[in-house]
C-alpha cells in the first residue's frame, strides 16, 4: 500500500491488529524504522552502489589457473605484502567505524540492555536499507547479496566478541595455573605489577606508553581484569568514595538543585507504580502503606512508657493508599531527597543510611510484616514485672535484620535515573549542535521546533516512559531538514545518514504540495491539545495529481510525488510527540493479548508443562500479567512454542484512536475531486497508525512488561537468598549465652553415590575444629549409593554393614562432635539420617565411659542441612585454592559443616571471578535473568545482611575463609577489602581498634565500614575503646559516653561508667534487660540534651547486648523441613499432578499402631507404600488405586504432597509385621499417589490448579488425540577439541552432514548426555542411510574437581568397557577402521543384498517362486533398526515357510552369531549352511518374551546394550534420545527416540508405544 499509493485507505487494518501490518514493516526503510521505534541492535550504515555496467556479472569460476593452484598447493608469494595491506586497511576502517559510531552516539541505543531485543527479525529491513527505486532488478540483487554478507559477517564478529567477553569475564585459579607456563608464573605477575607501579612513581606520573604496551605483551590482560590489576582498579583503590558507589558511578555527574529535585520526583512516582502495568502488585506500595514502622515514645503509650522511650511499632491505617494521598508523598520525597543526598553527594552508601541515619529515611524505613520484630508475650511481662519492670506487648525488645526494600529500590532508581540522564544530556548536546546549524543557516522555524519539540521535552528531567525515544523521533525530523540545507556545523553530517530517505523525499516533493495535502504536524498537535479542530485546512479544487503536475518539472511522475508525499506526512506524524502519546496511552489500556500453540497437539498443551499456562490465551489485558508470566510467554514465543499477537480491539481502536484522529485532522468532503485529498489523508492517518505507531508500540510494551517481571524475579531470588542466610549458626543448647564464644565441635557428612572410588565418590564424613578448618574425614563406601529403605535395626549386627558402622564409631568416639550436619543433596540422605541416629545411639549407649565429660547435653543430634551452598562451594575457586588435593565430596563436608559455624563466609566466598553464586537454583524463573542481574541481586541482599552482622576482622586475618565477608561490608568491595587485607598483614596481622582502621582506610571509607568491624572484648588491650565491641558509631562515642554517664551518675569516669553499663546485662530467655538502661527516661534526656531519641534508643540496645546476632535463632528442623530439604533435588518431579513411574513395596501387613495379637494380619485394606522413581516412598490413595501385587511396577500420578499448613501431618509411621520375620518401622512422607484410571486421566484438576491466567483457553478433548511432540532437544555443549574428525555438531546436523559423505565415513561429536562424553557416528550404508552411533566415555577423574571442556583420557567405549584409549586417533586405529574393514566383508559377500528388511524378504520370496528350491535360500543384510548389527534373513526348505530372520553382532574383532565369535564372515555362513536350525535356548525364550516373533536374541556382539535393564521402577533407564541416537549409542535415522517412561496408549516402554524390534521404535513391547 505504501509503495504504489494504490487503494482505499479506509481498508488499512481492517481488525485493528498490528500483526498484518508487521508483514509491511519489512518494507521500511531503516531511518523511518528507528523513528517508529524499531531499532533492534546498532548496525553500522555502508552504502551499496551497485554497478549499471550493461552484463557487468561475475560468472562462477569454471576451474583453476596455473597461478592459482601453485597458491593452493605452495602458497602465495605476496602473503606478507597482503598482510600488510590487510593490516593497514584493517587499522583504517577501525577508524571510520569509530568516527562513525562517535556521530552517532546520540541516536543509537544499545540492544545489550535487553536480552530479549533478540528475538527481533530484523535481517530482511537491513536488506531493503540498500534497495532504492532507481535500481533495476539485477543491481537490486547484487546490493541484496552484499548486505546479506555483511550480515553474515557482523554476526559473527558479534559472536566472537561475546565468546570473548565471556572468556575474559573471569579467570578460574585452574585455568590460571595452566597458563602459568605459557607466559609466567602468578608471583611473577604480582612482581611485575608492583614493578610497574614503583616505576610509576618514579617517573612521576604514568609510566610511557611504550613501556605499558611492553608490559601488556607479558602480561595477559584478561589475568590483569580477573585480578583487580587494571588502570581503572587502580583508579578505585585510590578514590576515597565506597566501590560500590563507585562502579554504580552515582558520584560522576554533579546535578543541580532542580535536576537533584526532579529526581526526587521521579523516583517517587516509579515507588508509587505510576508507570507499572499493574499497579496492584507492586511490593514498594504495599510496604508503605500496610508495611511496619518503628516509633519511640509514641502518643497513644501510656505515660510511663512515653518517658521510658519505649520502642513500639506502628502500622499504618487499613483504607490508607499513599498513591492518593498528596501530604503522605510530600513526606516521602523529603525523605527521597535526604537519603540521595547521603548516598550521591556524602558517598554514604545503603547499610549505612539505614543504620546511622535513621532520622533522615522517614517512611522508607518500613518493614515487610514477615520482617517485624517479636513482641512480648504475658508470660515475659509477668518475669519482667518481678524485676520491676515496666514494658508492654507492643515493645520492641529485640532487634532483628532488616532488608531495607525500599532504602535499596531508591538506590537502585537513582542508578536508572543517572543512565536516562547521562543518555539525555549526549541528546541534548546533539540537539544544540543543529540547533547552532540552524541558526547560522537562517532556519527559525527549525530553531524553534528544536527548541520545543526536542530540547524542552529533555530537559523536564522527569523522563516519563519513552520521553527520549520520542525526543530523537522528532530530531530525526529536523535532521532531514537541514540535510537539505547548504551548511556545515558540527550538527550536521553530509555522509548518507539514517534520514537520507526523509531528505530524499523532501526534496523531491514540492513544499506548496505539503502545504495543501495536509495538516502539519504542529497544527495537529495543537488540535489534539485543545480538543478541537483549532486549525483547518480546505481541500483544492483540482485533483492531487493535476496540482503535482503544475508544480513538477518535467521528467518526474506526478504518481510517484504522491507517492513520496505520504510517505514523508506518515512518517512526521508519527514522530510527534502529542501523536505518540494518545496513541500509547491508548494502547496500554486496551491493548489485548491472544497466544495460540504453534502446533495442534504441543506438548505445552498439558497441565504439568511449564508453559500450559501461557499457551492459550484469549484477550488477555496487559495489565492482569503478575509475577513472572511474561517471561514465560516470551520465552516459549522464543522456543517456537507459542504464537503471541497484541493488538487492540477494533472498536477501541476506532473509538479512541481514529475517530479522534479523523475529526481532527481531515474536513467533510462533498465532490469527487474533495474525496481523492480525503483519502490521502486517511491513507496517512492509517499508515502512521497501522504501520509505524502499533508495531512500535508493540515492542514497547514487550520490553516494559519485561522489565517489570524481571524486578519481580530478582526480588523473589534475594528474597530466597535471604531465606538462607538470615538464622544465625547453630548454638548449643548447653553453651547458655555465651554460645557465640563457646567451641564447636562439629562433624559433617554428605552422601555419595559410587561405592566404588573409580565410579565416583563415596559417602563422607568430614570433623572441622574448633576454627572450621578441616581435621579428619572419613570414607563410607558401604552406606554410599542406593540405601534400603528400613529402620536400619540390623546396621551393627549385618555382616555387610558391620565393619563400616564400627569404622564410624570409632571416628565419631575418636572426635567427640557435639552435632552432625548431614547434607540433604538427596532422599538417600533420609535413610541415611537413620542409619547415622542408629550409631550414635550405640556410641552414647554402650561407650559411655568414652564419651563422658565430651557431650554435655546427653545427646548427639543428626541434622539435616541444605547442600545447595556447599554443593556449588565444593568446585569454587575458594575451595581449589584452601584444599587443592582433598576429594570434592570432603570439600563439599567442610562447607556444610562451616555452614553451622556462620554461613556468610561460605556463600559470600562463591562471589569469585567465576561468580560461582549464580549456580543457585533457587527460583523457577531465574532462567530469565541474565548472570549479571541474578548477581546483583544476591549481592544486594549480602551486604545487607554482612553490614548488620558484622565482620570480625582479626578473626578474619586468622582464618582465610572467614575474610570473604569482608568486601561486603559497607564502604569496601573486592579492591579495597583486598588493600585493608594486606595492610593489616604488614601491621603484624592484627587490629585492636577502630582508631587503627582510620590509618589504614581512607576517611570516607573509614566512616562507612569501621563501625561493622567487630572487636572481642575480652581479646581487647586494657587501655581499648569498650564502645569498639558495639555498634555504635565512632562519631557517636562521646554522646554514648555522656549518656552512660547520665544513666550511672554514681560514676564520674566516661569509661567506667560504659564498663559499667556492659557489665549489668541479663539475659532473661531469649532477650536482654539491663535494669539501669531499662528504668532511665530517654525521652525526658532527649528534650533536655536536644538529641535523637531514635539513636538514643539504638545505642541503648547496643549498651544492653553489644554486636549482638540479629539473625533469627538457630532451631531445629522439624518434619516440613526435613521434607522440604530431602525433596529439594525432586521438587518437580513429585509435584502434584505429575506422572511417574513407581514399584509396589508393601501391599499388606501394614498398620499405622503397633500391632497386636487380635488384629488382621493382613493389616490396614488397600494400603500401599510405593516407591517412585526419584527414589522418595509414597502411600499408594486405597480410594485411588488399581489391584497391584508386591514389586509390581506401575504408573502413579502424585495426587498430594506435604504442605506448610499441615505439619502435623507431614510424615507418618507405619508397622509392617510379615508372617515371617521381625517387625519393620517404616516412616513414609505424606505422598500420596494414585494409579487408578480416573486418577491417571484427570487432567480437569491440574489445569484449574495450575492454568489460572485470565483469559486461558482450556484444553480442548481434540487436542488430547493429537500426537504428542518430541521432547525439546538439549542444548548443545560446545568442546574445544582439536581432532580433523571432530565436529561441534548436534545429531541432526551430523545427519546432513552424513548425508553428504560416502559409507565408511564417520566423526566425533559431543554427546547430549553432557561434558565427559562424546559421541562416535559412522556412516554403513548410503541407501538405506544407516547410521551406528557409539558412546565414548572419558575418565570421571580428569573432570573432577575442575571446570573444564577439555577431553578427558583415559576413553572408554560404552560397548567396551574392558577397552582403554588414550586419544581419538587410538579409537580411530584400533576401533573404527577395524569395524569398516569388517563391513566391508560383509558388503562383498556374494549373499549380501541391500535393503530393509521387508525388501530382503521380497527377494527371498523371488527366488523361490522361479525355482523349486531343496536348500534353505540366505541373504545377508545390514540392520536398518538396529545398526551395528548384520541380518541373516532366510527361507526354510518348507512349503508355506516365512522368511526367519537372525542377528549378527559386527564388532572390531568379528562376528558374533548364535553365542560364538567368527573372525571371518564366510566360515559363519558355512557353519550356518550346516546347521540353519537354531537350537532352542534361552536366548531364543527371551527373544520371544520381548515380543520380536522373527528375531532370534543372539546374545552376541552388542546385543546386551540393546536389550537394557529390565529395571522398570527407573524411567531413566530407557532415556533412548539419551544414551542413543542424539546422544551418541543409537539407532541412526530409522529410531523413534525412546521416551523414558511408560506410554498411557499402549502400556508400552517407548516413545509413541511401538512393540517389539519388527517397529521403528525400541523398547520392550507389551502385547
Amino acid at each position: 500500500k505504501g509503495k504504489d499509493g494504490g487503494g482505499s485507505g479506509g481498508d488499512s487494518g481492517s481488525d485493528g491488529s498490528d500483526d498484518d501490518s508487521e508483514e509491511d514493516v519489512d518494507e521500511l526503510a531503516e531511518e523511518d524504522l528507528e523513528i517508529a521505534g524499531l531499532k533492534a541492535r546498532k548496525k553500522k550504515r555502508r552504502l551499496v552502489k551497485a554497478s549499471k555496467a550493461d552484463g557487468e556479472s561475475t560468472p562462477a569460476p569454471a576451474g583453476m589457473t596455473e597461478e592459482e593452484l601453485k597458491a593452493k598447493l605452495f602458497g602465495r608469494t605476496d602473503l606478507e605484502d597482503l598482510e600488510d595491506e590487510e593490516v593497514k586497511d584493517q587499522e583504517k576502517a577501525s577508524k571510520a567505524e569509530a568516527a562513525v559510531e562517535s556521530e552517532e552516539e546520540f541516536d543509537s541505543q544499545s540492544s545489550e540492555e535487553d536480552e530479549f531485543r533478540d528475538f527481533i527479525d530484523d535481517t530482511e529491513v537491513h536488506k531493503q536499507r540498500v534497495v532504492t527505486d532507481d535500481m533495476d532488478d539485477e543491481q537490486k540483487r547484487i546490493a541484496i547479496e552484499k548486505e546479506e554478507e555483511r550480515l553474515r559477517k557482523a554476526r559473527q564478529k558479534q559472536k566472537r566478541k561475546q565468546r570473548l567477553k565471556a572468556r575474559t569475564a573471569g579467570v578460574s585459579l585452574a585455568t590460571h595455573k595452566d597458563l602459568q607456563g605459557l607466559w609466567l608464573d602468578a608471583d611473577d605477575l604480582v612482581r611485575r605489577y608492583e614493578e610497574m607501579k614503583i616505576s610509576r612513581i618514579e617517573t612521576g606520573g604514568l609510566a610511557t606508553r611504550a613501556a605499558d604496551t611492553e608490559a601488556d605483551k607479558k602480561i595477559d590482560p584478561a589475568i590483569l581484569e580477573a585480578n583487580f590489576f587494571t588502570n581503572d582498579d587502580d583508579q578505585i583503590r585510590r578514590t576515597d568514595i565506597p566501590e560500590r558507589l563507585q562502579l554504580a558511578k552515582l558520584h560522576s555527574v554533579q546535578l543541580s538543585q532542580s535536576e537533584f529535585t526532579e529526581q526526587c520526583e521521579w523516583i517517587c512516582d516509579q515507588l508509587l507504580g505510576h508507570n507499572l502495568f499493574n499497579i496492584d502488585e507492586n511490593l514498594y506500595t504495599d510496604i508503605l502503606d500496610g508495611g511496619v514502622t518503628e516509633v519511640e515514645s509514641p502518643a497513644g503509650a501510656s505515660e510511663l512508657h512515653r518517658k521510658l522511650g519505649r520502642r513500639f511499632l506502628s502500622k499504618a491505617e487499613e483504607n490508607s493508599q499513599i498513591a492518593y494521598d498528596e501530604i503522605q508523598q510530600e513526606v516521602l520525597k523529603e525523605s527521597l531527597a535526604s537519603v540521595l543526598r547521603d548516598i550521591q553527594q556524602k558517598h554514604l552508601e545503603v547499610p549505612f543510611v539505614a543504620m546511622y541515619r535513621k532520622e533522615h529515611c522517614g517512611p522508607l524505613l518500613c518493614l515487610r510484616e514477615e520482617d517485624k520484630p517479636s513482641m512480648l508475650g504475658s508470660e515475659d511481662l509477668y518475669d519482667l514485672f518481678e524485676m520491676g519492670l515496666s514494658f508492654s506487648e507492643e515493645n520492641v525488645m529485640r532487634e532483628k535484620v532488616r532488608r531495607w526494600d525500599l532504602l535499596w529500590k531508591v538506590h537502585e532508581l537513582s542508578k536508572e535515573w543517572h543512565s536516562h540522564f547521562k543518555r539525555a544530556q549526549k541528546r541534548l548536546e546533539a540537539y544544540k549542535n543543529l540547533q547552532a546549524a540552524a541558526q547560522e543557516a537562517g532556519e527559525l522555524e527549525t530553531v524553534k521546533g528544536i527548541e520545543k519539540d526536542c530540547m524542552q521535552l529533555l530537559q523536564s528531567k522527569r523522563f516519563d516512559y519513552q520521553v527520549i525515544d520520542d525526543a530523537d523521533a522528532k530530531f530525526k525530523m529536523y535532521q532531514s531538514i537541514m540535510q537539505n540545507v547548504d551548511v556545515k556545523a558540527a550538527g550536521v553530517s553530509k555522509r548518507p545518514g539514517k534520514t537520507q530517505q526523509l531528505s530524499h523525499w523532501r526534496r523531491n516533493v514540492p513544499a506548496s504540495f505539503l502545504k495543501v495535502l495536509c495538516l502539519s504536524p504542529v497544527q495537529f498537535a495543537a488540535n489534539i491539545e485543545a480538543e478541537a479542530q483549532e486549525h483547518k485546512l480546505e481541500y483544492p479544487d483540482v485533483d492531487p495529481f493535476e496540482f503535482v503536475e503544475k508544480e513538477l518539472p518535467s521528467g518526474m511522475s506526478p504518481q510517484n510525488v504522491c507517492d513520496m508525499a505520504v510517505k514523508l506526512m506518515t512518517v512526521e506524524l508519527s514522530s510527534e510527540t502529542a501523536v505518540r502519546r494518545l496513541v500509547r496511552t491508548a494502547y496500554r489500556d486496551n491493548a489485548r493479548v491472544f497466544t495460540e500453540p504453534a502446533k495442534k497437539g504441543s506438548e505445552i498443551r498439558d497441565p504439568m508443562h511449564k508453559y500450559c499456562p501461557v499457551s492459550s490465551l484469549d484477550d488477555k489485558p496487559l495489565s492482569s500479567f503478575k509475577a513472572a508470566e511474561w517471561l514465560y510467554l516470551v520465552s516459549a514465543e522464543r522456543e517456537g512454542l507459542i504464537r503471541v499477537t497484541i493488538k487492540m480491539p477494533m472498536d477501541v481502536l476506532q473509538e479512541q484512536v481514529m475517530s479522534v484522529f479523523e475529526s481532527l485532522y481531515m474536513a467533510p468532503a462533498s465532490s469527487p475531486v474533495h474525496k481523492e485529498w480525503r483519502n490521502l489523508r486517511k491513507k496517512i492517518l492509517q499508515d502512521a497508525v497501522y504501520n509505524y505507531l502499533l508495531p512500535m508500540l508493540k515492542l514497547e510494551v514487550k520490553n516494559a512488561l519485561i522489565q517489570e517481571a524481571k524486578g519481580w524475579v530478582s526480588q523473589k531470588l534475594s528474597d530466597e537468598m535471604w531465606k538462607l542466610l538470615s538464622v544465625a549458626p547453630w548454638k548449643s543448647e548447653v553453651s547458655g549465652d555465651q554460645g557465640e564464644n563457646t567451641e564447636k565441635y562439629i562433624m559433617s557428612c554428605v552422601w555419595g553415590p559410587a561405592k566404588d572410588r573409580s565410579q565416583g565418590f563415596s559417602t563422607t564424613l568430614v570433623m572441622l575444629d574448633t576454627s572450621g578448618n578441616l581435621a579428619d574425614f572419613l570414607e563410607m563406601p558401604a552406606f554410599s549409593g542406593k540405601l534400603n529403605w528400613s529402620d536400619g535395626t540390623n546396621i551393627m549386627s549385618d555382616v555387610k554393614s558391620q565393619a563400616a558402622a564400627e569404622n564410624v564409631k570409632r571416628f565419631i568416639i575418636a572426635h567427640k562432635p557435639q552435632i552432625i550436619a548431614l547434607g540433604s543433596g538427596s532422599v538417600e540422605c533420609v535413610k541415611l539420617k537413620n542409619i547415622m541416629e542408629i550409631i550414635v545411639a550405640e556410641v552414647l549407649v554402650n561407650h559411655t565411659q568414652e564419651m563422658k565429660g565430651a557431650v554435655e547435653s546427653g545427646d548427639i543430634p543428626v541434622i539435616l542441612a541444605s547442600q545447595v551452598i556447599p554443593h556449588l562451594w565444593s568446585g569454587s575457586e575458594a575451595a581449589l585454592s584452601e584444599l587443592p588435593q582433598v576429594p570434592g565430596s570432603v570439600k563439599e563436608a567442610v562447607a556444610l559443616g562451616r555452614m553451622f559455624f556462620d554461613p556468610l563466609p561460605v556463600a559470600a566466598s562463591l562471589f569469585s571471578n567465576q561468580n560461582e553464586v549464580a549456580g543457585l537454583n533457587l527460583h523457577e524463573a531465574q532462567q530469565f535473568l541474565s548472570v549479571d542481574e541474578q548477581l546483583s541481586a544476591l549481592e544486594q541482599c549480602l551486604v545487607t545482611l554482612v553490614s548488620q552482622v558484622g565482620v570480625d576482622l582479626n578473626e578474619a586475618m586468622l582464618q582465610t575463609w572467614k575474610s570473604y565477608s569482608l568486601p561486603f561490608v559497607a564502604g569496601l568491595g573486592s579492591r579495597k577489602a583486598n588493600i585493608l587485607l594486606e595492610a593489616i598483614k604488614k601491621r603484624g596481622g592484627y587490629v585492636d581498634s577502630r582508631r587503627q582502621l582510620s590509618e589504614i582506610l581512607s576517611p570516607k571509607v573509614w566512616e562507612n565500614a569501621c563501625a561493622l568491624m567487630r572487636f572481642q572484648r575480652d581479646k581487647m588491650s586494657y587501655d581499648g575503646e569498650l564502645l569498639d565491641c558495639t555498634r555504635i558509631h565512632p562519631d557517636a562515642y562521646e554522646s554514648v559516653k555522656k549518656l552512660a554517664r547520665e544513666i550511672e551518675s554514681e560514676i564520674d569516669d566516661d569509661d567506667e561508667a560504659v564498663e559499667a553499663l556492659l557489665d549489668k546485662a541479663e539475659h532473661i530467655k531469649s532477650y536482654v534487660v539491663n535494669k539501669s538502661i531499662d528504668k532511665f527516661h530517654f525521652k525526658d534526656y532527649a528534650e533536655k540534651h536536644n538529641a535523637n531519641l531514635k539513636s538514643l534508643i539504638d545505642f541503648a540496645f547496643e549498651l544492653k547486648s553489644p554486636f549482638s546476632d540479629l539473625r533469627e535463632s538457630w532451631r531445629m528442623p522439624g518434619n516440613m523441613e526435613e521434607f522440604l530439604l530431602a525433596s529439594n533435588e525432586i521438587r518437580d518431579m513429585i509435584k502434584p499432578g505429575r506422572l511417574c513411574n513407581a514399584r509396589v513395596l508393601y501391599n499388606r501387613s501394614l498398620f499405622d499402631h503397633q500391632p497386636r495379637e487380635d488384629d488382621d494380619p493382613r493389616g490396614i485394606k488397600d494400603l500401599k507404600i510405593v516407591e517412585l522413581d526419584c527414589g522418595i516412598l509414597a502411600i499408594l490413595d486405597a480410594a485411588n488405586n488399581q489391584p497391584t501385587g508386591r514389586n509390581d511396577n506401575i504408573r502413579v500420578r502424585v495426587l498430594e504432597i506435604p504442605t506448610a499448613d499441615e505439619t502435623a501431618k507431614v510424615k507418618k509411621k507405619y508397622f509392617f509385621k510379615p508372617a515371617r520375620g521381625k517387625l519393620k518401622t517404616i516412616e513414609v512422607f505424606s505422598i500420596i499417589v494414585g494409579n487408578s484410571e480416573r486418577a491417571l486421566s484427570d487432567l480437569d484438576k491440574w489445569e484449574d490448579r495450575y492454568c489460572t491466567l485470565a483469559g486461558y483457553q482450556k484444553i480442548q478433548p481434540d487436542e488430547l488425540t493429537e500426537e504428542v511432540m518430541r521432547p525439546k532437544k538439549r542444548k548443545l555443549v560446545r568442546r574445544p577439541i582439536k581432532h580433523e574428525k571432530f565436529q561441534n555438531y548436534d545429531y541432526e546436523q551430523t545427519k546432513n552432514y552424513m548425508e553428504k559423505c560416502t559409507s565408511g565415513d564417520f566423526l566425533f561429536r559431543p554427546s547430549s548426555g553432557g561434558v565427559g562424553k562424546l559421541s562416535l557416528t559412522v556412516k554403513l550404508t548410503g541407501k538405506p542411510m544407516i547410521l551406528l552411533n557409539e558412546q565414548i566415555e572419558e575418565d570421571k577423574k580428569a573432570h573432577e574437581g575442575r571446570n573444564t571442556l577439555s577431553l578427558g583420557t583415559p576413553l572408554r567405549i560404552k560397548k567396551s568397557v574392558n577397552e582403554e584409549y588414550e586419544d581419538l586417533d587410538e579409537i580411530v586405529a584400533r576401533f573404527v577402521e577395524p569395524l569398516i574393514n569388517k563391513l566391508d566383508a560383509v558388503k562383498a559377500h556374494p549373499k549380501f543384498r541391500r535393503g530393509t528388511k521387508a525388501q530382503v524378504s521380497e527377494y527371498l520370496q523371488a527366488q523361490v517362486e522361479k525355482v523349486k528350491y531343496k536348500y534353505a535360500k540366505a541373504a545377508f543384510s545390514l540392520d536398518e533398526q538396529h545398526p551395528g548389527y548384520v541380518r541373516l534373513s532366510y527361507l526354510k526348505n518348507k512349503e508355506g515357510s516365512r522368511p526367519s530372520h537372525e542377528r549378527i553382532g559386527l564388532s572390531p574383532d568379528g562376528y558374533r552369531f548364535r553365542g560364538k565369535e567368527y573372525s571371518k564372515l564366510e566360515k559363519l555362513y558355512k557353519v550356518f549352511i550346516q546347521h540353519p536350525d537354531p537350537k532352542e535356548d534361552n536366548a531364543r525364550r527371551d527373544a520371544r518374551k520381548d515380543g520380536d516373533r522373527d528375531y532370534r536374541d543372539t546374545r552376541g556382539g552388542y546385543s546386551d546394550s540393546y536389550r537394557g535393564e529390565r529395571d522398570y521402577s527407573r524411567a531413566q533407564d530407557y532415556q533412548a534420545s539419551e544414551a542413543y541416537g542424539r546422544g551418541g549409542g543409537g539407532y541412526g535415522q530409522y529410531q523413534d527416540y525412546g521416551y523414558g517412561g511408560y506410554n498411557d496408549q499402549q502400556a508400552s516402554y517407548g516413545y509413541g508405544g511401538q512393540q517389539g524390534y519388527d517397529q521403528q521404535g525400541y523398547g520392550y513391547g507389551a502385547r
